[in-house]
């Protein structure tokens, strides 16, 4: 596969993953270079398993990244949201309540997060009171990004990538 095979996608978060992707696989096959076939130009061949390893060290970071830098801690509270409050509007303390293993400035933090992201609106603002309403339908929430992520980057039957042998590393 070569660079300009890079998919057309106009979504940074998407060039972001791809180009990531392919780093990794890179350094893993690197890691592996006296394992690994080298081409005629002396390029390290990368083999099926350099991307599997790449995937699994990836994932975590780009499922945030796919979800809108939402972090799973966020997505978790968000979903206990969208089943206590699906219609209604909510305060911090609301969401404290539902998130009782961690710390009232987490859950601040938690709500900042998933209102810089979209998923909730601000719709209140008094006396450092504010209220918060979900963006999205509970129904339809747009954090689960981790199917799409893996069925993205799934093993297929694509060519080998080869890359230079570097002495430099």
């Amino acid at each position: 596969m070569e660079l300009h095979d890079r998919p057309k996608n106009q979504r940074v978060e998407c060039q972001v993953i791809f180009d990531t992707d392919l780093s990794m696989i890179e350094a893993v096959a690197l890691l592996y270079s006296f394992q690994r076939e080298h081409d005629e130009q002396g390029r390290i061949v990368a083999e099926g398993d350099d991307r599997d390893v790449a995937l699994r060290l990836l994932e975590p970071s780009m499922r945030t990244l796919a979800s809108g830098y939402v972090t799973d801690g966020a997505r978790e509270l968000l979903q206990k949201l969208q089943g206590a409050h699906p219609e209604s509007d909510f305060n911090s303390a609301a969401a404290v309540k539902l998130q009782d293993d961690v710390t009232d400035r987490t859950v601040r933090g938690r709500l900042q997060e998933l209102a810089r992201s979209g998923h909730i609106e601000v719709v209140g603002n008094q006396k450092n009171k504010r209220t918060y309403r979900l963006a999205t339908p509970s129904g339809t929430s747009a954090l689960n990004p981790a199917a799409s992520f893996t069925n993205a980057f799934q093993r297929q039957d694509t060519p080998s990538l080869a890359f230079p042998a570097s002495d430099t590393l």
